[in-house]
C-alpha cells in the first residue's frame, strides 16, 4: 500500500498515514520535525528535528526510530528539505531551509 510521512514542527508530530484506506497508522512526538526523505532501498524514513538540529531513521514498516551506523545525527540538520546519498561507506545528508 502508499503509505504517507507528515511532519507538523509547531504541534511536535509526525504522522503515517495509510493513503489507500485513508487510515492513520502511526504517530511521532519529535521536537519540531521539518525535512523528511526516505533511503535509496525504501527500507528507512530519515526525520530532521528539533531546535538543535538532529537527524532521526525510522524503520518504513514499524515506524519505530533505528540506529544507522555511520550516519551523521547531530548540528546540520535544520531545514524544511532533506536530501540522502551515500559515498562509499558513509550515508550523507544536507538540509535546507
Amino acid at each position: 500500500g502508499r503509505t504517507a510521512a507528515v511532519t507538523t514542527p509547531v504541534g511536535g508530530l509526525v504522522t503515517f498515514w495509510d493513503l489507500d484506506r485513508q487510515k492513520l497508522l502511526h504517530t511521532l512526538d519529535l521536537e519540531r520535525p521539518r525535512g523528511l526523505a526516505v533511503t535509496a532501498d525504501g527500507a528507512l524514513l530519515a526525520i530532521a528535528y528539533g531546535n538543535a538540529p538532529r537527524l532521526l531513521f525510522v524503520d518504513g514498516d514499524t515506524f519505530e526510530p533505528v540506529a544507522v551506523e555511520g550516519a551523521p545525527r547531530e548540528g546540520c540538520f535544520s531545514g524544511s528539505h532533506l536530501f540522502l546519498w551515500r559515498e562509499g561507506a558513509s550515508l550523507l545528508a544536507s538540509a535546507a531551509s
